[in-house]
C-alpha cells in the first residue's frame, strides 16, 4: 500500500500498473482475490517467494533498500562508502527522521 500526505493521508493500492484509491472505499465492502502470483516490487519479475518486503532474491542482494540497516540503523555502512545505491541512501537514509517515543507504563 502506498500513502501520501497532502490535506490528510491518502492511501492507494498498487494493482498491476494502476493505483486503486482506497480512501474512496472506506466504509464500503472490498473483496481481494489472491491469484497465487508473486511479482518483485522492484523489477517486476515473477517469483516463487518474496524477500525484504516484496523483492525477488536477486533484487534483495542488489538493492540498498533491502539491507539490514533498514531495520537496524546501527548497521548502516553508508559512511564507509560501501552502500550499494548511494543515491538511494542520500534520498532515504540521510534525511531528517522523526522518532516518536511513548511511555505507557508510568
Amino acid at each position: 500500500m502506498k500513502s501520501t500526505l497532502d490535506n490528510g493521508v491518502s492511501y492507494s493500492l498498487p494493482v498491476g500498473d494502476a493505483l486503486v484509491d482506497l480512501n474512496s472505499l472506506i466504509g464500503k465492502p472490498l473483496t481481494l482475490t489472491y491469484t497465487g502470483n508473486i511479482y518483485c516490487d522492484a523489477c517486476g519479475a515473477k517469483t516463487n517467494k518474496s524477500f525484504s518486503q516484496g523483492h525477488c532474491f536477486p533484487c534483495t542482494k542488489k538493492l540498498a533498500r533491502c539491507d539490514m540497516c533498514i531495520l537496524k540503523p546501527e548497521t548502516c555502512h553508508f559512511a564507509d562508502g560501501t552502500c550499494r545505491e548511494p543515491e538511494w541512501g542520500e534520498q532515504f537514509c540521510m534525511t531528517d527522521h522523526i522518532v516518536y517515543l511513548s511511555n505507557t507504563s508510568a
